[in-house]
């Protein structure tokens, strides 16, 4: 995925054989089966996570780095803006997302268990090594967009970040 570098890899299950299920709707319902996307999505495809990952995946596949930006969440631009100006190179945004997009990804913009809890949502993609990681999306300007994972969430060993272990 275009932005699997400011991602979780939580969870490492084998990809599920069972039929696709339509994404879940801001119910907090849960899509779990693997969805791979048979034809690209349209940049404009943000009425879902899912949708808005598969939009970003061939963005990322086709290096348009324009369509990828308008399916990033302002605080995500910003991250990367800032980390284009870090280091030797001084790289604009777009170099950077233009060097992503050369990186490996998953063959296929395959997804699962989209959770949706009001302007926030996840979802599980399978990434470059065939693992299942998880993605984080808001809502903003009327569309599902990527963002930066949030730091509140219990880590992998169950401890709260906000008490400690």
């Amino acid at each position: 995925m275009a932005l699997a570098s400011c991602q979780n890899a939580d969870n490492k299950n084998a990809p599920s054989n069972q039929p696709d299920n339509k994404s879940a709707v801001n119910t907090g319902q849960t899509t779990n089966a693997a969805t791979p996307a048979a034809a690209e999505a349209p940049a404009n495809s943000t009425g879902t996570p899912t949708g808005a990952y598969k939009a970003a995946y061939a963005a990322r596949k086709n290096r348009d780095v324009p369509a990828l930006k308008k399916l990033m969440s302002k605080d995500i631009v910003e991250f990367f803006t800032e980390l284009a100006r870090m280091g030797e190179k001084k790289q604009t945004l777009d170099d950077l997302l233009m060097e992503l997009c050369e990186k490996p990804q998953a063959p296929t913009a395959e997804a699962r268990n989209e959770k949706i809890t009001g302007d926030t949502a996840t979802i599980e993609y399978l990434d470059e090594k065939g693992d299942w990681s998880t993605m984080d999306f808001i809502k903003e300007d009327g569309g599902w967009k990527l963002t930066i994972p949030k730091t509140d969430k219990p880590d992998k060993m169950g401890g709260d970040p906000k008490k400690g272990k």
